[in-house]
């Protein structure tokens, strides 16, 4: 090779480490993000999601910070005053491979340095189990969509907040789960909103916003596997707009429960009580379909919604593919308050036990206690009750299971609290064997418990 050959090769070379650099931060930064979180963060089928600009911005930065190095360097290979074209040829070629390695190392780097673009942490938690009210079906969802009008808020109604929402939920764990649908609010000022909504469990359940709409708007919710994930459509037909909106979450995932739902949502992932419900009338849940028919819908499938300020909202006999809500009355209503007073008991037991093993024997105790005394009173009140006559063949039966389950927990503290063994599978049995509640509830018109 010539000296001017060199001399070429060396000035092209020089330039190609500027262009090696961000070439290959932006290519091994890339392969690491869609390996590390396989597609866990997933992109708005209309835009860039902002893990992208994020990971394009710092991206930028890392190669612009690696290419004034390159150049510095390659300035000071020329300043070395090498005595032959060769010896500056292979100094700039060792540079190039050096720069190679770094800027793989640093893809590396920038996972672990900025957080989110790390995995999304499992969402795992304790929250009440009643603040979900409407109908679930129990079959592989491949498709599952609804209609509804958005409820008014209330003028001068307090910081609160509903959703009105359909999802699809899976067996496996973590749980496999996917919703679409409108928020109702009210902010601590006092500023009242409605939003069009997306999540899953990547998000950790948390609420990715689609667009702004309006109270009374007729809304059209859709939700269709498909082989990367999910393809979600939201409508809005009063304005006619539609977002699809393209997930690629539980890919391969089996899922067996559809769900219409109203709920009145936790503050967090981990938390004794709901947060308050706003006034509002309910919303009618319409043209409910399954796999692309209309579901088959029982009482077993219907859920009561017992908000935070123990109002109750029981989901009507399913008819003509829709449903709605009604307040409950006279004995039904009684029901419901001793059994909102048992079930808010029974989530600040969770609650405060979700580190049971990290929890001395006298903090098991008292919460153990509290919940003994949850049965107990919850019994007590089903004895004093005045209750229709086909109800009261179940009254006896339901209170003597809670005095059972509140012996069980006496039994089992004097145990030492064990995890096996035929005391601790007797109080379980005797907690999930729970057909005489649902008898109960059958004659005053209620769902099964939740």
């Amino acid at each position: 090779m010539s000296s001017n050959e060199v001399g070429r090769s060396g000035k092209l070379l020089s330039f190609s480490t500027v262009l090696i650099s961000i070439a290959l931060i932006a290519i091994s930064s890339a392969g690491i993000i869609r390996l590390r979180s396989a597609l866990t963060y997933p992109t708005f089928s209309y835009g860039i999601s902002s893990y992208a600009h994020a990971f394009i911005n710092r991206s930028l930065f890392i190669a612009g910070l690696f290419g004034l190095i390159a150049i510095g360097l390659n300035q000071w290979i020329r300043k070395l005053e090498l005595k032959t074209a060769q010896s500056r040829f292979l100094s700039k070629a060792i540079l190039a491979s050096l720069l190679s390695c770094v800027t793989f190392i640093s893809g590396i780097v920038v996972i672990e340095i900025w957080p989110e673009y790390r995995e999304l942490p499992q969402a795992t938690g304790v929250f009440p189990n009643t603040g979900f009210g409407g109908y679930r079906i129990y079959e592989n969802v491949n498709s599952i969509s609804a209609q509804w009008k958005v409820p008014e808020i209330s003028s001068g109604t307090p910081n609160s907040l509903a959703a009105t929402w359909i999802g699809a939920q899976g067996k496996s764990s973590p749980i496999q789960f996917i919703q679409i649908g409108t928020n109702e609010a009210v902010d601590a000022s006092g500023g009242i909103y409605y939003e069009a909504f997306w999540a899953d469990t990547a998000t950790s359940f948390y609420p990715r916003d689609i667009m702004n709409i309006e109270a009374g708007d007729s809304i059209f919710v859709k939700m269709v596997r498909t082989g990367s994930g999910w393809l979600l459509t939201f409508q809005d037909n009063n304005t006619g707009v539609s977002e699809p909106i393209q997930v690629p979450f539980g890919a391969g995932e089996q899922f067996t429960e559809g769900e219409w739902i109203q709920e009145d949502p936790p503050p967090s992932l981990s938390s004794p009580t709901d947060v308050p419900y706003p006034v509002m009338p309910q919303p009618t849940f319409e043209k409910l379909a399954i796999n692309g028919s209309p579901p088959s819908l029982s009482r077993q499938n219907a859920q009561v919604l017992e908000t935070f300020g123990g109002s109750f909202f029981v989901p009507t006999t399913f008819r003509n593919d829709s449903f709605g809500f009604t307040l409950p009355t006279g004995t039904a209503l009684e029901y419901l308050r001793l059994s909102w007073a048992f079930n808010s008991d029974q989530s600040r037991y969770l609650y405060e036990t979700q580190s049971w093993n990290s929890l001395s024997f006298k903090d098991r105790s008292r919460e153990v206690n509290t919940l003994k005394n949850a049965f107990l009173q919850f019994a007590s009140g089903l004895t004093k009750g005045n209750w229709p006559k086909a109800t009261e063949q179940y009254i006896a039966p339901a209170a003597q299971r809670s005095i059972t389950i509140s012996n069980d927990l006496i039994v089992w503290e004097k145990a030492g609290f064990p995890a096996t063994g035929s005391t601790y599978l007797k109080l379980k049995s005797d907690q999930d064997n729970n057909s005489v509640t649902i008898k109960l509830r059958a004659t005053l018109d209620l769902p099964p418990p939740n």
